[in-house]
């Protein structure tokens, strides 16, 4: 990668078979200046530098569901904007001091049901949302359209001075 100047100021570096992570995780960044971020993923990703990946240890997989601490987590980030440059750090041992409730078994429910519903609750709300926008955007881009199209026909239509 080059800046303005002919002066290489990165490089590529090449995927180590460790950096790939090949299963449901939660990742964040940890050195953003806007505050870190993040990452739910349920297909294999890659890690390294300042990105992390977060996993459910083998004995918390059915008690634990993954895409509601992602939801838990990016929440928190939200609210206390962790980063690497100021407090709060968004370091490992930060991270691991952060403690959320689970939610108690209700009649007919478990814990794990319970996170499961919430987070499925959550991402559809986000859908929607995410859906909404994008019919905006399209009315809008549509709407752009129409006037670009009316702008350009009525500049180069041909007037008839003689009439007028």
């Amino acid at each position: 990668m080059f800046t303005g100047s002919t002066e290489i100021v990165a490089y590529i570096k090449p995927v180590k078979q460790e950096d790939i992570v090949d299963a449901p995780a939660i990742s964040y960044n940890k050195d953003n200046d806007k505050g870190s971020v993040a990452f739910y993923h349920n297909k294999p990703f890659i890690v390294g530098g300042h990105h992390y990946a977060l996993y459910l240890k083998e004995q918390f997989i059915d008690k634990i569901h993954l895409k509601y601490s992602y939801y838990l987590l990016s929440n928190h980030f939200k609210q206390n904007m962790y980063y690497q440059s100021k407090e709060p750090r968004a370091n490992s041992g930060a991270i691991k001091k952060i403690k959320f409730l689970k939610p108690k078994p209700l009649k007919g429910y478990s814990s794990y049901d319970i996170q499961k519903i919430i987070a499925q609750f959550i991402t559809n709300i986000e859908t929607e949302l995410l859906e909404k926008h994008l019919e905006k955007i399209n009315r809008a881009y549509d709407a752009c359209n129409r006037l670009h199209k009316t702008y350009l026909a009525r500049t180069f239509t041909l007037i008839n001075w003689s009439k007028e």
